[in-house]
């Protein structure tokens, strides 16, 4: 085994080039999973509103833990591929290794992507588990009733604090001393720049 990374910051993944590569994934693979979802959400609400509210809800889960199983499915086979790293990642000369700088295995990477997306699992499998389910509006319904009820099932109220703290583990990455976010943390991997500088530089954020 190679020796472990040392704590000089210029040698990993930049905050702001980690959240373009991010943005470039999104694209990506929202592009590529269109091929799939757009079939299946014209399928699943081909009934529009004359579906009955409980159905709908159903299949709004169901299209949302599709779209969850895609994105591990992406960062999984990339990051543990020859080019550690999802698209955006390659654009910008990044790529996941762990905290020896080996590439990681699909297991490594796997468990990665589902520390990464912790707060859409939890989204995801929540309403199967608990009476409360996302609100679904109806034909005629006032804005403000839809506000109140959108609020008052408690399920958007999950789903903001979760993304809020999600976030805030992310932009750790920018202040710690490997630049990792909480998932790199606790799946023990990096990013690193591809074309390092010299360890006497070390570059912000």
């Amino acid at each position: 085994m190679s020796e472990t990374l040392p704590p000089v910051k210029n040698i990993y993944g930049n905050f702001w080039y980690r959240l373009v590569a991010l943005i470039i994934d999104a694209i990506v693979l929202g592009l590529m999973s269109s091929v799939v979802m757009v079939p299946l959400i014209m399928y699943f609400f081909k009934d529009g509103f004359d579906m009955d509210a409980e159905k709908m809800v159903e299949n709004q889960l169901l299209s949302g833990a599709i779209g969850y199983i895609l994105y591990i499915i992406y960062g999984t086979f990339m990051e543990s591929s020859k080019w550690q790293g999802g698209i955006g990642k390659k654009v910008l000369n990044l790529k996941v290794t762990n905290l020896e700088g080996e590439a990681l295995s699909f297991s490594e990477a796997l468990q990665r992507n589902l520390f990464k997306y912790w707060a859409t699992l939890i989204t995801v499998i929540f309403p199967f588990v608990s009476d409360i389910k996302p609100f679904v509006a109806e034909p005629g319904m006032e804005p403000t009733e839809m506000l109140n009820l959108m609020f008052g099932s408690g399920y958007m109220l999950i789903s903001l604090s979760l993304g809020i703290l999600s976030f805030i583990g992310y932009i750790i990455a920018a202040f710690t001393e490997r630049r990792q976010s909480i998932h790199d943390m606790l799946a023990k991997t990096v990013v690193l720049n591809t074309k390092t500088k010299s360890a006497s530089t070390d570059d912000e954020w």
